[in-house]
């Protein structure tokens, strides 16, 4: 029995290291480059699931939420990457795990709240460079 409950204590604790691990390298793969901006990103990442204009401050922003890494099956994400752009297509916040935290809230900037997505509308990709301005 004794050797039961170290057994398991070791596979509990190698558990939790191995998906620290990946979700640190989780979190590497998705965090892109600081001078990436929307056609960038569409371009080298096609795959959104979902891309949705919002505004907040007066502002357009472009929320996308992307695909998982391919660290997903150890790191457990509750949810998918999401990365927000501004109306230049700048990068201004994004986060590796939308199930961890609220639209905008508890993500990298926490200088902006960003308010609640409910007015946000769905739109295309091809949209979404349209919104971008020189």
């Amino acid at each position: 029995m004794k050797k039961i409950v170290i057994l398991l204590g070791i596979l509990l604790v190698s558990f939790f290291a191995v998906s620290s691990y990946a979700y640190k390298q989780e979190v590497k793969e998705l965090r892109l480059p600081p001078d990436t901006n929307l056609i960038k990103y569409l371009e080298e990442r096609p795959n959104a699931y979902v891309v949705l204009k919002f505004v907040s401050d007066g502002k357009d922003y472009v929320y996308v939420v992307g695909r998982y890494s391919s660290w997903q099956m150890i790191s457990l994400p509750s949810g998918p990457p999401a990365y927000i752009f501004d109306e230049r297509g700048n990068l201004v916040d994004w986060t590796p795990d939308t199930g961890d935290v609220s639209f905008g809230k508890d993500w990298g900037n926490r200088n902006h709240p960003w308010g609640s997505p409910d007015k946000a509308v769905r739109i295309t990709v091809d949209e979404a460079r349209q919104l971008i301005k020189p």
